[in-house]
């Protein structure tokens, strides 16, 4: 026997159309159009084929689920370091027995020089310097915004020490890593910005896993943890570190990952 079924699917994008039992019409309607079943051939009381309809090919489903579990993950992950940005420093008394300043900005070299004058830290080291940079050159930058600092020059400069090996946040880590041993140090405050807080306490803590970090962000001028993603600037900023941030959690667990 054969039974008509009048069914008519409207896909919104052209494209080949699967076929439902025995033979299949395509109807156009402009802009889109429409796939209508015509016959079915069924023996009286048989049961519609449980595969009546459009099929989804099993590769791309299963590829659906992974692309869906991965953006998945990068969004619970973003969540993550959006609330591991510190937006205050948590410890401004303790004392430590060195600050480290990762360079990238004057208000961290202004932080640190801050720190040192306040007896908060018997030394300071600065990663990363440029190699046009020198220690004389770095004291003249401090005193510009440092007025308030009560040490004399001489004594600053030698508790002063400076890295010119470092261009990245892993190189920076090594770099501070070789002195911290170097000098036997066993406390530190490292001070950089908030945003850039996670990922070098990661580098850090992997070289550094018995040494006790304390953090103490800076926050440049114009940018905040709170209404950031309503900036174009910012929110790409804090995207891109982000990504960096993953980068670094990958390398560094890889082995646990696998």
């Amino acid at each position: 026997m054969s039974v008509l079924i009048d069914r008519t699917v409207i896909y919104p994008f052209p494209m080949i159309s699967p076929v439902f039992g025995h033979r299949s019409e395509l109807v156009f309607s402009s802009p889109i159009f429409s796939l209508r079943e015509t016959t079915l051939d069924l023996k009286i009381g048989s049961k519609i084929p449980p595969h009546f309809g459009p099929k989804i090919p099993k590769k791309l489903s299963g590829m659906g689920i992974v692309l869906t579990t991965l953006f998945g993950l990068w969004l619970v992950g973003l969540c993550f370091f959006f609330f591991s940005i510190p937006t205050y420093v948590a410890d401004s008394q303790t004392s430590t027995q060195a600050v480290i300043v990762l360079t990238g900005g004057r208000e961290r070299l202004k932080t640190g020089f801050q720190i040192l004058c306040a007896h908060q830290a018997q030394m300071i080291f600065i990663s990363g310097v440029h190699p046009d940079e020198n220690l004389q050159s770095l004291l003249k930058l401090v005193e510009s915004f440092n007025r308030g600092c009560h040490q004399d020059r001489e004594l600053i400069a030698s508790h002063t020490y400076i890295g010119h090996a470092a261009k990245n946040t892993k190189e920076n880590a090594i770099e501070t890593a070789a002195w911290i041993r170097k000098m036997s140090i066993s406390s530190l405050r490292l001070v950089t910005a908030a945003y850039h807080m996670p990922r070098s306490l990661l580098e850090l803590k992997r070289l550094l896993p018995e040494i006790t970090i304390i953090p103490h962000p800076v926050f440049p001028k114009g940018f905040r943890q709170s209404h950031w993603w309503e900036n174009e600037g910012k929110l790409y900023l804090v995207l891109s570190e982000y990504h960096k941030f993953l980068w670094a959690f990958v390398r560094i667990n890889k082995a646990y990952l696998i």
